[in-house]
């Protein structure tokens, strides 16, 4: 699993949002990587954000120089003594990713490829989505991200997109990012509740319900073919001889047209099949339909007692994918 998180999130207002001992990120951002450095999930910055990053702390870097200056003007002149100093000296570029990595995350600047470039350069020419076709600026900086992250969300699965740019959740990204298994959210705290999936109950259920998921949405569940959940709850397991016998949790999902999915799931693992059951299934808070499916699917050939790359290998062969979880 892992966080792509676009600059405009940092919200740089001044240098030091919690106080210069605390360090330069802010509340919400410290969470965000406290949580990630507790569960192992990565955290990747785009270069392009980074880079917008940085010119607006250089901004605020001046201002600061500015009034730091005229502080020592006032002293001097009132001739108060005390530690001369150099404004220039003080203030310097923060080091967001170091500040990160600091906490103990995984961070990752995610640098775009010459695909990337022609990509959203053919998107910002054509005003193609996830761009408003009105819109006078081509976007290229955020068309850059998007291509980059839908790329990464089509080999990594579990890839969410951080970020309250339009072009990134606005409605004309909303198939393409379905399709590429890219999760779209605007604020810390919905990440921050989705970071259950980074559990190792949560990520067992996915290694399981992965496989099983494109028999379920061919029997009417209204999702593309990609195991992309948005929380998963009360997982509870019964262990066989070899593997898992039976699993049993609560799923929270959001369905293509962008409504909440919830559904108690049962999996009951036979010789030659799984037995699937989904109850009480809801749409927006609703029983969709009569509220349950029930049914059995062919047995993956995937052993438990299987190295981690192993078991990912009989994956993407089942799916005829290049997941990664």
């Amino acid at each position: 699993m892992q966080i792509i998180v676009n600059s405009d999130v940092f919200y740089p207002t001044k240098l030091y949002p919690s106080g210069a001992r605390l360090g330069i990120l802010s509340k919400g951002i410290r969470q965000l990587t406290e949580e990630c450095a507790r569960t192992g999930v990565k955290i990747m910055i785009p270069r392009v954000a980074l880079l917008e990053l940085e010119r607006k702390y250089s901004i605020l870097m001046e201002k600061e120089i500015t009034y730091l200056t005229e502080i020592k003007v006032v002293i001097d002149d009132y001739g108060v003594n005390c530690i001369d100093f150099d404004p220039k000296s003080i203030v310097t570029l923060p080091d967001i990713i170091k500040s990160m990595q600091d906490i103990g995350a995984n961070v990752e600047v995610l640098d775009p490829t010459l695909a990337d470039f022609v990509d959203a350069q053919r998107r910002a020419a054509g005003h193609l989505p996830p761009s408003e076709p009105e819109k006078k600026s081509d976007e290229m900086r955020d068309l850059v991200i998007w291509v980059m992250a839908c790329r990464v969300a089509k080999s990594n699965m579990g890839t969410f997109l951080l970020s309250n740019d339009i072009v990134h959740w606005g409605p004309l990204g909303k198939d393409e990012a379905r399709q590429s298994g890219l999760t779209r959210v605007r604020t810390v705290e919905v990440v921050l509740d989705a970071l259950g999936l980074g559990s190792s109950s949560a990520k067992k259920v996915m290694e399981l319900m992965q496989p099983l998921w494109p028999n379920l949405v061919r029997h009417g569940l209204p999702f593309a073919e990609r195991f992309t959940p948005e929380r998963i709850l009360t997982a509870r397991f019964v262990a066989g001889k070899e593997s898992t016998s039976e699993a049993r949790f609560h799923l929270s999902m959001i369905t293509d047209d962008e409504k909440k999915f919830e559904s108690n799931v049962e999996l009951i693992y036979l010789d030659e099949a799984v037995h699937v059951m989904l109850n009480d299934i809801k749409i927006d808070g609703a029983i969709w339909e009569d509220g349950h499916i029930d049914v059995s699917i062919t047995r993956p050939k995937i052993a438990e007692s299987q190295g981690y790359s192993e078991k990912l290998a009989a994956i993407r062969a089942i799916l005829g994918e290049e997941d990664e979880s």
